[in-house]
């Protein structure tokens, strides 16, 4: 569950320390979903199947100027 102490955090959770490393999961994957264009075969990946991105720039752009 996002929020949830339950990764590696050596510093801890709480107190604006950083986050839990099961929350990195969920913020990479909606990173690699607006900038691959094959963002549809990362979802239908097996355990330790490879994943390599197709990148798709004006994802890549678009997902810049939101954080800009």
């Amino acid at each position: 569950m996002i929020g949830d102490c339950q990764g590696y955090a050596p510093m801890g959770c709480g107190n604006g320390l950083g986050y839990a490393s099961s929350d990195i999961f969920f913020l990479e994957s909606c990173v690699y979903s607006m900038m691959c264009k094959n963002r549809d075969e990362m979802w239908n990946l097996e355990v330790e199947d490879d994943f390599q991105c197709d990148m798709d720039w004006k994802g890549f752009q678009r997902m810049r100027d939101y954080l800009l």
